[in-house]
């Protein structure tokens, strides 16, 4: 037998060392295969192909295929944009290895349905996949190509079709040992670049180069080492938020003995000196964390968690944690309205979130902010709330107004197993249908959470809510504006700046202005004049985009009355907003909305988008304790509590 593990490539053509942080390692696939070998397959046996990293075209693809001749050809793919992606593998698989077995596993198989309709995906797995894959390791062997139904609906966690085309599911796959989960085996990640192991470097970056680390004096000690990694502690995420297609109820924590056993490999292997903790809720079991921390201060490590929740930390947290190496904690504000918040099911208030950055302030803990706007409910009132909690925390962390135009504003997606794609579903925003939902899993593969991308399931007017994340930035500048003179004070000490590189504010200032329409210029290389005029992080726009920053966050405008300004500003933000969906409707063929092709009529003439969530339906929600699942209707509901008894 031999098994072929693959990567579902994303953000094809991008470069790969382009981030300040390191990519993040290739888990899922890592603990796959050093499953099958604790479960008594051999290295020969499994082959890696990191696709994703090695940037393949589909004729090298095809190659490797047609000279491997897998039995068992495996696809993870780890997001649910990645279904063209998924779909383009599949097809190439089945033309030149029409006997093997095609596997999908990662959070796509949420839409497993789907990819076993419209693919030639065999078998889907869904939840944890190590137990699953290798059990169905073991039918291959004894059944080779044949589908005996009878056997396969015994293995939890894999999806199939029937002969009759009917869709079995068997729950989700059980979990491996907490003992059992690994870190990254850079092995095992360099074997999957082939001929080119210098991309392995991918998985570390200069620590110095992230703003994260380049803040704080400790990062420019003597003697610390120069690179950062990327791993997790923890697995899982006990929230529940109606948007994140990552809840789960499980938390598995990683072995402190291997943490230990990985965490000297790093710094005497790879000269680390610097970790990013990418856990979706570090923290939530407070012990566990203790004794990581306690490690990573062992062997001198600056950290960085991206996923802590604000009600996770108090005051001697952050305290131990930044005495023991904490640089930043990135919260997941999401939204300043509890309204908002309440239908998320964040289960905490704006006032957690300003306590959990008064405690990072207070210990200089870097704590950048990320919110979402467009979620159903969402209105003009919501979004100004939200920008006023951004800016008085920008202010109080000291932040420039430069740094609050960088804030990260995303909009609502909504992904395949969440409540938000259920809602979506029941208000005819994604069709039901399963040629309709394989549109809307095309129209969203390969794409991010912007309002390029966005499908109106709020039912406020497009000309509005596309004016929301600059409705957003321009609450924060007034709320900042607001407390500098109040207090009387429009620029910040910078440790970090006056004691390593001897600049004051304003050289900080310029500094930092300067660096990002660097960036802009050397992307401009090869990109055609279409993309330079109206393609996002590129050179032109870029730069107008930070003018417009810098004009805007200016105290003059802030005495400007709302009403005319936010009227101008929304008409020219949603003409940009219309030059975006022309291109992207030539770039991509098959941007699809309800099995219609995305163009301007469609969106705004015979578009027709859900009805706002009315004050009725909120007060029924509250009464619930609930969220947005309160307004999904039974047959949903039961599907999510099928999951749960699974769980």
């Amino acid at each position: 037998m031999k098994v072929l593990l693959c990567t579902v490539p994303l953000d094809r053509g991008a470069p790969r060392n382009a981030d300040q942080l390191p990519m993040y390692p290739k888990i899922a696939i890592v603990s796959i295969i050093h499953w099958m070998r604790r479960s008594g397959y051999d290295a020969s046996t499994c082959d890696f192909l990191d696709i994703d990293m090695l940037d393949l075209s589909d004729a090298a693809i095809k190659e490797y295929f047609k000279k491997t001749q897998p039995t068992v050809i495996g696809l993870s793919a780890v997001v649910s944009t990645s279904y063209s992606s998924v779909k383009s593998l599949a097809s190439i698989a089945r033309e030149v290895c029409p006997n093997s077995w095609i596997v999908m596993g990662g959070y796509l198989s949420a839409s497993a349905e789907v990819v076993l309709n419209k693919t030639e995906v065999d078998i889907c797995v869904r939840g944890d996949g190590e137990i699953p894959f290798v059990k169905f390791l073991d039918y291959v062997k004894k059944f080779q190509r044949k589908k005996v139904t009878s056997v396969l609906s015994m293995i939890p966690g894999v999806a199939y079709l029937e002969d009759n085309g009917q869709f079995i599911a068997n729950g989700e796959g059980e979990s491996i040992p907490d003992d059992a989960m690994c870190y990254p085996d850079y092995d095992i990640l360099l074997a999957g670049c082939k001929d080119q192991p210098h991309l392995g470097s991918n998985y570390f970056r200069d620590g110095l180069r992230s703003d994260w680390f380049s803040r704080d004096v400790r990062s420019f000690e003597k003697g610390r080492g120069i690179k950062c990694a990327a791993f997790w502690i923890s697995k899982g995420c006990v929230a529940q938020c109606t948007f994140c297609q990552r809840g789960s109820r499980k938390l598995h924590r990683f072995s402190l003995t291997k943490l230990e056993e990985h965490l000297q490999l790093l710094v005497q292997k790879y000269d680390v000196g610097f970790v990013h903790v990418m856990d979706e809720n570090f923290g939530a079991d407070k012990r566990h964390t203790y004794e990581v921390v306690k490690l990573f201060n062992k062997y001198n490590l600056l950290w960085i968690c991206s996923g802590v929740r604000c009600n996770n930390v108090t005051v001697d947290d952050v305290k131990f944690y930044h005495d023991a190496g904490c640089c930043g904690l990135k919260f997941g504000v999401e939204s300043g309205s509890q309204k908002i918040l309440d239908i998320m099911e964040k289960r905490f208030s704006a006032d957690d979130v300003r306590q959990a950055i008064k405690y990072c302030v207070q210990y200089g803990v870097y704590s950048p902010m990320a919110v979402m706007v467009g979620m159903p409910g969402e209105t003009d009132q919501t979004v100004r709330a939200t920008g006023e909690l951004i800016g008085e925390l920008s202010y109080l962390q000291g932040y420039s107004l430069l740094e609050v135009s960088r804030t990260s504003i995303f909009y609502a997606f909504a992904l395949p197993g969440t409540p938000l794609y259920e809602y979506s579903l029941q208000v005819g925003v994604i069709g039901s249908s399963m040629d309709a939902q394989e549109s809307y899993l095309i129209s969203v593969s390969d794409k991010g959470a912007n309002k390029e991308n966005y499908i109106n399931l709020n039912g406020s007017p497009m000309s509005a809510i596309v004016f929301w994340d600059m409705m957003l930035k321009l609450e924060a500048f007034r709320a900042w504006h607001k407390l500098a003179r109040k207090n009387k004070q429009y620029s910040f000490h910078d440790e970090t700046s006056i004691a390593i590189h001897g600049m004051n504010n304003r050289d900080t200032y310029k500094y930092r202005l300067i660096q990002p329409i660097k960036q802009g210029i050397k992307n401009l290389k090869g990109r055609s004049l279409w993309d330079i005029l109206v393609r996002p992080r590129l050179g032109i726009l870029s730069a107008v985009r930070l003018f417009l920053n810098l004009i805007l966050s200016s105290r003059f405008m802030m005495v400007l009355p709302r009403r005319p300004l936010y009227f101008i500003l929304c008409q020219i933000i949603y003409m940009h907003f219309l030059l975006q969906k022309m291109r992207l409707r030539y770039q991509y063929k098959k941007n699809i909305v309800r099995g219609r092709t995305v163009i301007l009529g469609n969106l705004y003439k015979n578009y027709k988008f859900p009805e706002q969530i009315s004050d009725s339906q909120l007060l029924l929600m509250r009464k619930k304790k609930g969220s947005l699942r309160a307004l999904i209707h039974p047959k949903e509901l039961m599907r999510e509590k099928e999951s749960a008894a699974v769980d």
